[in-house]
């Protein structure tokens, strides 16, 4: 089973500076997306199955016909599944082709080094991301 990575991260400033040496994130572990749908209504759930993945994860749905969408897929009995999609086309068409960005995300820890809580980088932290992505026909 593949295992998340712990890493820090270093900024070293120029001498008069703090330097920042103990940021840290956990970056989700190497996945795989092991089977997807070939064609999916606009309307329906998307359920797909995925090697060594943790749960819940981002899906992004795009294609040049439709209006981009991010929802959530949650594990259940094995598979993923999202809410129904709800998809909105952007032209009138019968089929779209589409691509399904799955995203495993972690938050991390920024070094207290950065500054003040006015400072953007001591209040935003890191993010790290696992995408895999896939691609099906949407039809409405």
């Amino acid at each position: 089973m593949a295992r998340e990575a712990r890493v820090t991260v270093v900024f070293r400033r120029p001498a008069g500076k703090a330097s920042a040496l103990a940021s840290t994130v956990t970056v989700p572990a190497p996945y795989s997306i092991v089977s997807h749908p070939a064609e999916i209504g606009a309307t329906e759930a998307l359920r797909f199955e995925a090697k060594d993945l943790n749960g819940p994860v981002a899906v992004v749905v795009s294609g040049g016909c439709l209006k981009r969408t991010n929802t959530l897929a949650s594990p259940k009995g094995g598979r993923f599944e999202t809410p129904p999609l709800n998809l909105t086309f952007a032209t009138n068409v019968s089929r779209c082709d589409a691509s399904f960005e799955v995203r495993a995300t972690t938050a991390g820890r920024m070094d207290p080094a950065f500054g003040s809580s006015n400072d953007i980088f001591d209040r935003t932290g890191y993010e790290s991301v696992q995408r895999r992505t896939f691609h099906a026909v949407v039809k409405p």
